[in-house]
Order: structure tokens, then sequence, then C-alpha cells
């Protein structure tokens, strides 16, 4: 059986690739003839073959574009157009071609990525490969415990939580944070009989992770009545694919099912700086409720309400190159105004290690400067988009996995603020060198560079939510 048929009738989104920092070329014959038959394993039954011809086309290059597109129009074979959109995409992530349409916008937007989705019996890792394909966030791995499951769903202009959210109900799981891999994402975890309590808003999912209820006898002393006090952990999500450089979560009220209002403490909106984490960002926060007088004989909460608040980065992005920072000496490099200077320290030779030439931990300080004067250095540490990176001379990029200044952890982002005087901020705060250090490094010949990418704006939006019908113990 063709595995096309899992997916038909999917509409597709069209992305149209036109000439940027990569410019097409006619390919040879020999070329045209190897780029068809990786088309045609498009439509093979086996999934590794269709995502090998995928992973070749892309590796042919950016001058392949115009005879995917051409096959993508032309097809009817629902497989054969996703597989084409999976190409160009890959293309674009790899070779830097200037893209617009509708998967483009959704690139920056904080508004929720809206995903078609039709499918009969497919199996569960390639609905997840579509779903990660189709709304740009990371791919969610199937474990093995649901790796013989299969999925079927109509759904159009979903969100890519609520598509999530009716996939896990069909195979009996749930997504949480993924702790065990390090890197920082979201995971699948099969349960039996799941509560899966949430509330989603555009790119934003909150989902209810306990609930506990005490009785205090003496609050307040001899004399005084009993009460029931509650407490609710939530975990909130935003999608991957959005650049995000804090989160902030905040639950404001419960209602009970008599249309009483439930207030809680007052507490300041929490906010978490967005973690690294094997190459991408952290996705995921925590958040509480509590109710300290609830009363007697409430066993739910109609209604459960709170804020996430996310501010991202959004282009076009800037960016500062250092060169040959790991040899002797200070070095610098200039960008909007900007002047970057770098000393390195290899630290296993400081540590009385005579071998340092591989694999040795690396610290790189770095101080701001515009027109003479400090400034603090533009870093928005995230791991996914914003940072320090250290580069090879072939080009790879390595991610620090320290990060601090002037002694201490950052405790916020960093922005360019020009200084009225050397060595101050318009806060009155002495601009501070940031300290990147880089834990695995190889010895490799040839000179290394230091690359700051940060954004040229950021953007902020709330999220409000409302969780309903939530059970209590």
């Amino acid at each position: 059986m063709n595995r096309s048929g899992y997916f038909a009738a999917a509409a597709v989104a069209c992305v149209v690739l036109v000439a940027g920092s990569a410019a097409f070329a006619e390919l040879t014959a020999e070329q045209t003839k190897q780029a068809q038959t990786l088309i045609k394993d498009f439509a093979a039954k086996e999934f590794t073959t269709r995502q090998a011809a995928v992973e070749k086309l892309i590796a042919l290059g950016p001058d392949v574009v115009p005879l995917v597109k051409k096959v993508q129009g032309e097809t009817a074979d629902a497989e054969v157009k996703l597989r084409c959109q999976m190409t160009l995409k890959g293309i674009t992530d790899k070779y830097g071609v200037t893209v617009t349409g509708p998967k483009a916008a959704l690139k920056t937007s904080l508004e929720a990525s809206k995903i078609t989705m039709e499918t009969t019996d497919a199996p569960l890792d390639e609905v997840m490969q579509k779903l990660s394909d189709e709304s740009g966030n990371a791919l969610i791995k199937v474990p093995g415990e649901l790796a013989d499951k299969t999925v079927t769903l109509k759904m159009k202009d979903a969100t890519y939580w609520q598509v999530l959210d009716k996939v896990c109900e069909q195979v009996g799981a749930v997504y949480q944070p993924d702790f065990s891999s390090g890197k920082g994402g979201v995971t699948l975890v099969a349960t039996a009989k799941a509560n899966d309590l949430g509330g989603t808003n555009g790119p934003v999912s909150v989902k209810i992770n306990s609930v506990s209820k005490t009785r205090m006898l003496r609050p307040w002393g001899p004399g005084q009545p009993l009460t029931n006090n509650l407490q609710c952990q939530l975990v909130f999500f935003w999608e991957d694919r959005i650049p995000v450089l804090s989160a902030e979560g905040q639950t404001t009220k419960a209602t009970l099912p008599d249309g009483r209002e439930v207030a809680q403490p007052a507490q300041p909106m929490g906010r978490m700086m967005v973690g690294m984490g094997g190459g991408r960002a952290q996705s995921f926060g925590n958040l509480f409720y509590q109710a300290n007088d609830l009363g007697e004989g409430v066993n739910k909460l109609s209604t459960l309400e709170g804020t996430i608040k996310l501010t991202a980065g959004v282009g076009p992005d800037k960016e500062i190159k250092v060169d040959d920072v790991l040899s002797e000496g200070e070095k610098s490099g200039t960008a909007d105004g900007v002047t970057l200077t770098v000393t390195h320290q290899g630290l296993g030779a400081n540590n009385g290690n005579p071998d340092a030439a591989a694999n040795l931990p690396i610290q790189v300080n770095i101080r701001a400067t515009r027109d003479g004067e400090a400034v603090d250095v533009p870093i928005e540490q995230t791991g996914l988009k914003y940072g320090g990176f250290l580069i090879d001379p072939e080009g790879k990029r390595y991610t620090p996995m320290g990060f601090g200044f002037g002694g201490g952890w950052r405790g916020g982002p960093g922005r360019l603020k020009v200084v009225p005087a050397p060595g101050g901020n318009a806060d009155g705060n002495a601009a501070r060198t940031v300290t990147l250090t880089f834990f695995n490094v190889p010895k490799t010949e040839g000179k290394w560079s230091l690359l700051v990418v940060y954004p040229g704006d950021t953007v902020t939006k709330e999220y409000p939510f409302v969780i309903k019908d939530v059970p209590l113990p």
C-alpha cells in the first residue's frame, strides 16, 4: 500500500522561493535525472525512503528549487506535495534563500500556527513529522511504547496545540516538558487514563500538573474557624519556533460553581529567562494558583484564569563578528555602530593541564563600546537563535554552556544602551563584561571567530487563558 494515502486531501501551504542569498542555476542533465528520481521516491512505501529523498534533494542545493516547485504545483498526490514543501523548507533553512508566503510569516509571528491535517490510520511518527513541518516547531519524537499507534484526524485551521491535544487523546498520551534529553523541548508520555486539563490561546498551551487541598486547623490561633486551602501547580508551553527571550506566567482568579470568585493572595508576574539546551531554547515554564480560604464542600473550580506573557525577538536580526578570537591578545569587530572587544582563556591550560590540545573548556570575555563609550553587550543567550557563538574554521557553530557577567550569572536580557560616560549606563550601573564558557571544544587548526547575533527589536504579547471544570480532591 502506498503510504501517501495516509495524508489524502491534506492542505499544504505553498512556499515561494525567490532569488536571495542563493541564486538558482539550471541543473545539468545528470543532476536533473538524479533529482527526478529522488522526487519519485516521495511516493515510496517506506517512510525511510521518502525521508532520505528529502534529505538528498536538500543536499543538492538551491538549484533544485525550480524543479521541486514545478512538481509541487502539478501533482495531485498529497504526500508528494508534503515532501516538496519539506524540501523547499530545508533548502531555505540551510542555504538562506529568501522565503515569502504564509510559512515565512509564521516564523516571526507571535500568533498561533494554523494547521490543516487530514489523516486515516496514519503512523504516529509520520503525523508528528507533518505537524513539525507545517508549524515550524521542533519534531516531538515518538517514544517506543507509542511507536505502533496510528492517528485519524480531520482538522482545518486548527492551532498547533489543538492538533497536538487531539493526537494525544487518540493515542493515549500527554505532552510534558522534556527534562531527560537536556534539549529543553516537549516529550510525549504514554498514559492509560489522562485527566488532561488545560487551555490554549494562540501559540500558548497551559496544563494543570497537580491540585492539592489542605485543611488548616488553627490558622489564626485558638478559637478561629478552620480553613480549606487550595494549591494548583501548572505548566505552560509555547511554540518553540518563536525566538522567545523571556516568559512570564500569572494566575489571577478562580470561580466556583455557585458563581463566587475566589481571589488569591497578591502575586507578582513570575518572570523567567529562557534557558539554553541542546541548541534549542527551553519552551515551557511553571506557575501556581493558591487560595487561602476555599470554604466548605467545594469539589471543583468552574474556571481557573491567568495570563502568559512572551517577549520575543523580531527581525531583521543583527550580527557582529570578531575574527581570530582564539589567538593571543584582544580582538575586535564592529557593526551597527557597536564595537565588541574579545579576549579568551583556555581553562584547561590554566588548571595546570599541559595538554591543551583537545576538548578543553574555553572562556571568552566580551566588552562593548559605542563611540568609545561603554555599553551593555547585546546578547540574548537563548541557545536557539540569539547569543554568542564560537565558529570553527569550517563554519561549525558552538553554543556556550556557561553565561554570566561581572562575576555573576545574568539576571535579565542585555540591551544596547548608549551611556552618558565611559564605565556607566543610563541606569547608573557599570556596563559589564559578558563571559561565555564553551565546553568540549576540539583543537582545530585555523582561525576561529565569535559571532554575536541579537534581535533588531523585541515584541511582547499577553495571552489570557481559562481552564474550565477543575476537579478538587
